[in-house]
């Protein structure tokens, strides 16, 4: 019981923590010391030794080519609903892309139905 009593206002706190936001005006006519650009084309680096590389195709969807030097995958995907940062996924669900603050999860399954996850780092 003093288990639960003590983990409490750690799990309290927790939540209140997931539910903060900050709000970011986007303006493009000021200079306040960041980086407002839009890269078309960013890479990572993953725990599993692949690399990825990703391409914005517009505002709703990118083009990944992802795994290791001597096998490559690629792949289209769409923005998806996501309860923080970006997430896209291909149409046929086999392959999705988590992005935020230079942290991404990249997941996939191969032909033969295989599933990868792994994070990965911006470079």
């Amino acid at each position: 019981m003093k288990f639960i009593k003590m983990l409490t206002p750690v799990a309290v706190a927790l939540m209140l923590a997931a539910c903060a936001t900050e709000s970011h005006t986007h303006h493009h006519d000021h200079n306040h010391g960041h980086d407002h650009s839009h890269s078309a084309a960013s890479g990572f680096s993953c725990q599993n030794g692949f690399t990825v590389n990703v391409n914005r195709i517009g505002t709703d969807r990118i083009s990944l080519e992802y795994g290791l030097d001597d096998k490559r995958y690629n792949a289209t995907l769409s923005s998806s609903v996501s309860g923080s940062g970006e997430r896209y996924v291909s149409g046929d669900k086999k392959t999705e892309w988590h992005e935020k603050g230079g942290q991404a999860f990249l997941s996939f399954t191969d032909r033969y139905g295989n599933v990868t996850e792994t994070s990965c780092q911006a470079q």
